[in-house]
């Protein structure tokens, strides 16, 4: 299982500060990473990638593995307050279970696929846990470390899952986060063998559908021959109790192997992509004011990229609003001499560049 940084383009082609090698679960402390091929979000979809209308959602047959809780478990604390809302997913309905986590959890007894158990975050928002039967004597519980340095998965073979789980203290969490009412997520198959997760921005916004923001590939798996159509759906999508992490789960099987890919991931990084990748968009339409409010967003949701701060500086700038220093100098403050190299020749910024303002922001530091 291969880790992903979260990339995306820059609105006036800065380059990205996020290139760390990717790795096979989730870490990064404070800057926890996706599992999964991140793509930004303003690319045109690939094929296979659009966005499914969603339908109504009906009641699964099987029970769920963790009864969800019909209230969060706790407010959620990361993003602007005005911007909560529901943890939204279209569509609903999976083959198993409905989302965000009611997977199936029920086979026959014949059956030796594998479905999962139990599932939820730790207290610390540093470790998932997903448990599941696959048809031997003791089940199994994959932990997914969020940890400095090299990412850990640890596997235990349990008698039973929810009582090891509630030992650790692993909630489902919470039904609403701090972005839901600005984005909904969505989810569409991304070939025979790989699922796609993706956004579709509130109408206010502009309602880009932005379809592959993250990308679960089961191709590199030993279980499945390349001819094989998997076609993975999603099982579970799990915010941590403190609404600070987002876990992306899904199944993929093929006769009797089953396989599960996970990416773990800041709810503040994913929301600040989603914001960026639709505010480019609004950019090349030429409507920077709406391209303003999307990357105040992105910052406000990622407070320390540079690149979000530094869009939202381009994108004043040519809609003729205030504050540009004012955003141009925090890019500069997260992001250093490569900003103001960057500002100088950057033809956003040609309605003010003669103001005295910018002018000492740009004359600020070497760009050595």
């Amino acid at each position: 299982m291969l880790l992903f940084l979260s990339l995306g383009l820059l609105a006036c082609n800065p380059s990205s500060s996020r290139n760390a090698p990717a790795d096979k679960t989730a870490a990064g402390g404070d800057k926890p990473q996706a599992q999964g091929d991140v793509q930004d979000g303003a690319q045109d979809p690939r094929p296979g990638a659009e966005v499914p209308s969603g339908e109504p959602a009906k009641q699964p047959a099987n029970e769920p593995a963790n009864e969800p809780a019909s209230e969060p478990t706790s407010e959620p604390t990361e993003g602007p307050p005005s911007h909560a809302g529901p943890l939204r997913i279209t569509p609903r309905e999976t083959d198993e279970g409905l989302l965000p986590h009611q997977p199936g959890s029920t086979a026959p007894e014949e059956s030796m696929a594998s479905y999962a158990l139990a599932f939820g975050w730790d207290p610390s928002a540093e470790r998932f846990v997903l448990c599941f039967s696959d048809g031997a004597d003791l089940d199994t519980c994959r932990v997914y470390g969020v940890t400095e340095g090299s990412p850990t998965i640890d596997n235990k073979q349990v008698e039973d899952p929810r009582a090891w789980i509630d030992e650790l203290g692993v909630t489902v969490g919470p039904t609403s986060w701090a972005y839901g009412a600005d984005i909904e997520l969505t989810w569409t198959k991304a070939g025979p063998q790989g699922l796609a997760f993706g956004v579709k921005l509130a109408e206010a916004l502009g309602g880009d559908a932005l379809p592959r923001q993250v990308v679960l590939d089961f191709s590199d798996s030993d279980a499945f021959e390349p001819e094989d159509r998997v076609l993975p759906e999603p099982e579970i999508v799990s915010l941590s109790a403190d609404g600070r992490m987002l876990a992306l789960v899904g199944r993929g099987s093929w006769g009797q192997e089953t396989e599960y890919r996970v990416a773990l991931m800041s709810t503040g990084e994913f929301a600040a992509e989603a914001y960026s990748g639709a505010g480019l968009r609004r950019l090349r339409a030429d409507a920077p004011g709406l391209a303003s409010d999307l990357f105040e967003r992105a910052a406000k949701a990622d407070p320390e990229q540079w690149k979000y701060p530094y869009n939202l500086a381009c994108a004043r700038a040519r809609a003729g609003a205030p504050q540009v220093e004012e955003a141009l100098a925090r890019a500069i403050e997260l992001g250093g001499a490569r900003v103001v190299k960057k500002a100088r020749g950057d033809s956003d910024f040609d309605s003010v560049r003669e103001r005295p303002a910018f002018a000492e922001l740009v004359a600020g530091q070497s760009s050595n």
